[in-house]
């Protein structure tokens, strides 16, 4: 390359990368090299022409030149390099500035899309106002299979089990029936088996896992239409394109169109034939025309779509038992002749917490905790309720010189003495510990939940003492109810279990029949008292009229006394006006008679005929 292309490569040097001191080093040493150049070629070719072709020719002229050249090459490969690492660092910035505005772009997107999803919802959750108990329940699930490792395995690897839950379009069963007895763990025992399947499904987007509580408490999917509208809003909450169809068909939509409009919904999101698996608990708590209602839209539903599949856990027993029963289905019973939770009921039985109370509480061995264990086991018969209550009232019983058979023939027979037993325990606390208790019971069995306002508003007497935390509040309920009632994570109060609404209803209706004999005896006994106080009202009735009647005889002598002064005072006025009128006629009859006498004169005067005077002078 000569050197005038040298240069011309020099002079595109851009003029940015001119501030740079490397740069300008080179461009220096590149410009005196060839001023150095052009003098030396200047200063030859001033000679005479052999002497320019000699020096030309020269060795020493060539190494010169060829040292330019290479030192020129050196410095353009370094330029060069300079250059292309500056533009490169300049592309990376470039590129920088454009992924990170990208970034940018796709996380306001995403913002964009999460709140446009979160405003969808609360739209959605506003006319549907479903009744969601995932969380809370799903929480205590996992809290148990942290506890108890094992807990629900026999489920979980039931052979049954697996062919339900296999991942195909044409599954051999969609109908799968958890019946057991209650308070033998249903319910939990569904929410390990659903948190088992959704971590199975993990980002799968095609494979939907859902979960459905029925309850008999209003305003908590305790009928068909609410039930509908918390499974509609269950599987559509997650996908804006499915809520939006959703609000424009039900917006300002009621009765029996908007249960025909849900419906639909329901339908148009499983058309995808889609693995959808759809556990449902509680069923046996609704009344039996709810239970039709609902049972007559899933099975709808299940004929449509094969993907579809339900797991109920409830008892199967009156209309569910009958309608299921016509259904091809699957039922796998907890208690019975099987038990097939019974490794699950030992583990938390004879959990280290429950042996450590009867150890260091009650003084007992270890072989004598296992016996007390084992026998809670045999009377639970499956029942977890049943172990939860005898082992939770343990902690208020008294522990003095108690021998382990003691304990064990004190131990209820049935969940029904479970509840009279921890029912009785509270009957005997203080009478305003009682009253405070009585006060939480009468608003659990009332139709409303019992928020935290209401149980500060039952447990609390005082108004100084009207400020309570939450633990605390929360543990003098447990002092006071035992383990009758339990406090959610939403701050909501509840009966332990739905049985023991039943049972207070039952027992209400002993007291009731008890109370109408009472009150028949005191009905008696008011009568009896209201004759006595009848007859005393009477006799001071008596004494009233008696001393109204004196007073009226008084008064009637007063009055007599009273008539004899005005006949008296009437005679004397009559007297004095017969005196006046008489005297009146008198003074009358005088002046009678003498104008008839003065009548008889001016007539005979006038008879006469003399004047007045004359005749006057002649009559006198």
């Amino acid at each position: 390359m000569t050197i005038g292309e040298r240069l011309l490569v020099f002079e595109k040097c851009p003029d940015a990368f001119g501030n740079d001191p490397r740069v300008q080093n080179i461009l220096v040493r590149i410009h005196l090299n060839i001023l150095q150049f052009l003098g030396k070629s200047l200063h030859i070719f001033r000679r005479r022409a052999a002497v320019q072709v000699c020096k030309l020719l020269s060795p020493k002229f060539d190494k010169n030149v060829q040292g330019i050249l290479s030192e020129l090459e050196r410095d353009e490969r370094t330029l060069l390099a300079i250059i292309n690492a500056a533009q490169t660092q300049r592309a990376l910035e470039f590129y920088g500035r454009v992924d990170l505005e990208l970034k940018e772009a796709t996380t306001h997107r995403l913002m964009t899309s999460r709140q446009m999803l979160m405003t969808a919802r609360q739209m959605l959750k506003q006319i549907l106002a479903p009744a969601v108990f995932l969380d809370d329940k799903l929480n205590e699930a996992r809290k148990i299979l942290t506890k108890f490792p094992m807990s629900g395995q026999w489920l979980l690897q039931h052979a049954d089990f697996l062919v339900w839950a296999e991942n195909n379009k044409t599954p051999s069963t969609q109908v799968l029936v958890l019946d057991g007895i209650p308070g033998a763990g249903k319910t939990i025992l569904s929410y390990i088996a659903f948190d088992s399947l959704l971590n199975q499904a993990g980002g799968n987007s095609r494979y939907k896992v859902h979960h459905l509580r029925l309850t008999e408490r209003p305003h908590q999917n305790n009928n068909c239409l609410g039930a509908m509208q918390s499974l509609l809003y269950e599987v559509s909450s997650q996908n804006l394109e499915e809520i939006q169809p959703i609000i424009d068909s039900l917006r300002q939509i009621q009765g029996l169109e908007r249960e025909h409009i849900i419906e639909q919904n329901l339908s148009n999101i499983m058309a995808s034939n889609d693995p959808t698996f759809l556990f449902i608990d509680g069923l046996d708590e609704l009344n039996d025309f709810e239970i039709q209602k609902i049972l007559e839209i899933l099975g709808t539903l299940l004929k449509q779509f094969s993907g579809l599949r339900v797991f109920f856990s409830c008892r199967m027993q009156g209309r569910i038992k009958a309608i299921i029963s016509a259904w091809d289905h699957v039922s796998i019973p907890i208690t019975g002749s099987l038990l097939h939770n019974d490794n699950d009921i030992q583990q938390f039985v004879h959990h280290s917490d429950n042996i450590k109370v009867l150890t260091s509480d009650y003084k007992f061995n270890f072989t004598q905790a296992r016996a007390y264990l084992d026998a809670v086991c045999t009377k639970a018969e499956g029942m977890f309720l049943y172990a939860k209550l005898v082992l939770a009232e343990l902690k208020f019983q008294s522990c003095d010189k108690r021998r382990v058979e003691d304990l064990i023939q004190e131990l209820p027979d049935s969940l029904d003495g479970a509840y009279q037993r921890s029912l009785e325990r509270v009957s005997k606390l203080h009478k305003n510990l009682c009253l405070r208790a009585n006060r939480v019971f009468q608003l659990l069995v009332a139709q409303q939940p019992l928020q935290e306002t209401d149980l500060k508003q039952a447990v609390v007497d005082s108004f100084n003492e009207s400020f309570i935390p939450n633990m605390e509040l929360r543990q003098s309920l447990f002092a006071l109810c035992g383990p009758l009632v339990e406090v959610n994570s939403d701050g909501i109060v509840t009966l332990v279990h739905s049985t023991l609404k039943r049972y207070f209803l039952d027992v209400n209706d002993l007291m009731a029949k008890r109370d109408d004999l009472v009150a028949q005896k005191s009905e008696v006994l008011a009568k009896k008292d209201g004759l006595i106080t009848e007859t005393n009202a009477l006799a001071l009735k008596i004494k009233d009229l008696e001393t109204e009647n004196n007073n009226l005889m008084e008064k009637q002598r007063e009055m007599e006394i009273r008539k004899f002064e005005l006949e008296k005072e009437n005679k004397g006025l009559l007297k004095g006006f017969w005196y006046h009128q008489r005297e009146s006629f008198r003074s009358l009859g005088s002046e009678k008679r003498k104008r008839i006498k003065e009548a008889k004169r001016q007539e005979l005067l006038a008879g006469l005929g003399a004047t007045p005077s004359v005749a006057e002078e002649n009559f006198a």
